[in-house]
């Protein structure tokens, strides 16, 4: 862990609103670990995989001294806890106030497969 990295300074970093311009999942999380690391943050790509076999998410993984590990989602800055078996937009993602880009899981299989952490 870094020290004096904690989780409210990687929240004020992934919400700002300068890092949500791009559209591009994958480009948006790249950014924010770029800018995470040039800013000392200690930070993952996190590709998690869902059961359906052709769907992938990218999420940003942050060591910090108060909470450990925390993953937040690099479109919405919501907080989420992989975990096999769960689906994830019901059951991973605890969406922040005012956020309504939750996805219905019964429209696809979002259950989750697997996750990576790349350091």
């Amino acid at each position: 862990m870094i020290p004096g990295t904690a989780t409210c300074k990687v929240l004020r970093l992934v919400w700002s609103p300068k890092y949500y311009l791009n559209t591009n999942e994958y480009a948006t999380a790249n950014t924010l670990v770029t800018e995470a690391n040039k800013q000392g943050f200690r930070c993952a790509l996190v590709g998690i995989t869902f059961s359906n076999g052709s769907s992938r998410e990218m999420v940003i993984g942050f060591n910090t001294i108060d909470h450990g590990v925390i993953y937040i989602e690099p479109w919405s800055g919501t907080e989420v806890t992989p975990i096999v078996g769960k689906h994830y937009w019901s059951q991973c993602v605890t969406p922040k106030p005012g956020y309504a880009g939750w996805q219905d899981p019964t429209t696809w299989d979002d259950t989750v497969l697997s996750y990576d952490v790349i350091w």
